[in-house]
């Protein structure tokens, strides 16, 4: 977003608001996961050469630069230093993920329902402004529904 944000804009972010006053989870928990889930499989033909490629990968050298030239945090910790690379979006995202400690979680209903492909033309659309809020709040429902009503689908339990 870097291109797209005015050159003095102080961009920061705040964790996921509640919806009662009694939260099971602290303020400071944050949603936030891993983008890349990277694997080396056992019966690979070469899983050391793999293993090998991700310890370069998450070597705190390579961490710092992924973070320096994309600003993102990445998830070897202690990589960004404290000007976040010049971006305040880097600084706030940073200190809300060293806040959080260990209550970070993620929503996986994408994943578990295999619905991301289908989300992508909406929101796609959305965001290049051929689809108002409307018509995406319409599209992901619609999406949404046909996960529900299919009895095929294993349904996780949210309590």
């Amino acid at each position: 977003m870097k291109k797209a944000t005015k050159a003095d804009f102080q961009m920061t972010g705040f964790p996921s608001m509640t919806l009662t006053d009694k939260p099971q989870l602290p303020y400071e928990s944050l949603r936030a996961a891993a983008g890349e889930p990277f694997i080396v499989p056992k019966q690979g033909k070469n899983p050391a050469g793999g293993k090998e490629v991700l310890r370069a990968m998450l070597s705190e050298k390579a961490a710092a630069n992924f973070s320096r030239t994309k600003l993102a945090p990445t998830i070897v910790k202690g990589t960004v230093p404290a000007d976040g690379y010049g971006s305040t979006a880097l600084v706030s995202q940073t200190k809300m993920l060293e806040a959080a400690g260990t209550n970070i979680f993620n929503y996986m209903f994408v994943e578990t329902y295999g619905m991301n492909t289908d989300q992508l033309v909406p929101w796609n659309s959305f965001l290049a402004g051929d689809l108002d809020a409307k018509g995406l709040t319409s599209a992901m429902q619609k999406i949404s529904d046909k996960v529900r009503e299919d009895d095929s689908v294993d349904k996780v339990k949210v309590s």
